[in-house]
């Protein structure tokens, strides 16, 4: 949480901030940071370094299930953010459930730097915000958070979720969609686009009232495939309903009767 770093000597600026993705592997990491840059970059095994309209970028990746090093530093600085949003006292309850909920699922932790030569006020400040742009950029297509400012968690918007003092600038917070491709059910079959639609509408109506739930969720069989209940299978569901309705009223009124 500590790595945020700012010098500002008489000719050079740096600064330095934390993401944290999901990622089980530093490689997948740079990987996938390579590929979003979209720019001439020098790869050293789990880092990237790349030069922009002056400022020079190194993205250094660490994930859980790297060997050595790599593996301890990931597993510390995972487990330390997550101890230190544990012990965070907040009113923000629900954004710091969230939020947690987040962490445990990241996997990498990616250390970012970027420096530049100094010239004047105006010109410094949009290459501080050009460099952020890239960070959030990035930061968005991981479906990752960032350290900010060294004690504040932010998400790509740049906006704070939740800072060292408990604050927030988000009204609330919920984990990001898992975007990626739907597995097959468990007896092999790929669910039908009807059925993944009509989930992902669901999903997104309860994401509109702050509920969060997961895309992994199984699909309902769709309108096709759905067998038609017998009368029979009707009347017995009913009558099932019916004797727990009644057995529950003899329960709240004191009356321990068999029904």
């Amino acid at each position: 949480m500590r790595f945020f770093m700012k010098k500002k000597s008489a000719s050079r600026y740096e600064a330095g901030e934390l993401l944290f993705c999901r990622e089980a592997l530093g490689r997948q990491a740079i990987d996938r940071i390579s590929d979003l840059i979209r720019l001439p970059v020098q790869r050293e095994e789990n880092t990237v370094l790349l030069r922009q309209q002056g400022i020079e970028f190194s993205f250094a990746a660490f994930g859980t299930e790297d060997e050595g090093e790599a593996q301890v530093y990931a597993r510390q600085e995972l487990s330390g953010v997550h101890g230190y949003l544990h012990s965070l006292d907040t009113v923000y309850g629900d954004v710091k459930r969230h939020l947690l909920y987040t962490i445990g699922r990241f996997r990498s932790v990616v250390r970012v730097h970027y420096s530049f030569e100094q010239k004047n006020e105006r010109a410094d400040r949009e290459k501080i915000l050009l460099a952020e742009n890239l960070i959030n950029e990035i930061l968005k297509e991981l479906q990752g958070i960032r350290t900010k400012r060294g004690g504040a968690l932010a998400g790509p918007d740049g906006r704070i979720i939740l800072d060292e003092s408990g604050n927030s600038q988000v009204k609330s917070y919920l984990p990001p969609l898992d975007e990626r491709k739907d597995s097959a059910d468990p007896d092999g079959k790929t669910p039908m686009r009807e059925a993944l639609e009509r989930r992902r509408k669901s999903v997104m109506q309860l994401r509109r009232r702050q509920i969060y739930t997961p895309l992994a969720l199984p699909v309902i069989e769709t309108e096709r495939e759905a067998e038609k209940r017998t009368k029979r299978q009707i009347c017995g569901r009913a009558a099932a309903l019916l004797a727990v309705s009644l057995y529950s009223e003899c329960l709240l009124g004191g009356r321990n009767e068999t029904v």
